[in-house]
């Protein structure tokens, strides 16, 4: 596989300085959270970005966390994270059967759940669990944080309501 397209490498340690380096390019600078999309994406010369910025050095991001009333999922939680975990096989079933069906094992190893839902594809496995149990998705940007119903976040294909600043936490 061949990436001929040339882009700044950004591995931060905070959500803060994440954010800074999406405020930084302004809107050129792509997300990468398990990368099975966007370096596909990168390799057919589909986006171009002038920076990626990888999430995987910000500590935290990767928990799945539960309470009475909620389960919260980070947005680096692979979907064999989410097979492995006692927690969600017991209170999110739909959603450990659609990762079960997700590509190959070795694909679920490096995919997000967060990562599905941002690329919007109109194949996104985990989107109708998502709808199904009603989800909130949990974002941060340079105005603070906001939650966006799993119902008004597809646009359209390849089309999220994610701002250009923020980012799924």
């Amino acid at each position: 596989m061949t990436i001929v397209h040339e882009f700044d490498y950004h591995k931060p340690s905070t959500l803060q300085e994440a954010l800074e380096l999406l405020g930084r390019y302004g809107g050129k600078a792509s997300v990468l959270a398990g990368g099975t999309d966007i370096v596909s994406w990168l390799r057919d010369e589909m986006v171009e970005p002038e920076a990626l910025v990888d999430l995987k050095g910000i500590n935290g991001l990767d928990q799945i966390t539960t309470d009475e009333k909620s389960i919260h999922l980070g947005s680096l939680v692979t979907l064999n994270d989410l097979i492995c975990s006692d927690a969600i096989n017991e209170k999110l079933p739909l959603l450990v059967e659609a990762a079960h069906v997700f590509a190959s094992t070795a694909v679920r190893n490096r995919a997000t759940i967060a990562g599905n839902i941002c690329s919007a594809v109109p194949s996104c496995d985990s989107g109708p669990a998502l709808l199904v149990y009603e989800a909130i998705i949990c974002v941060t940007g340079k105005n603070g944080d906001r939650e966006i119903s799993i119902v008004d976040w597809f646009l359209a294909p390849r089309k999220t309501s994610l701002a250009m600043d923020e980012i799924v936490t």
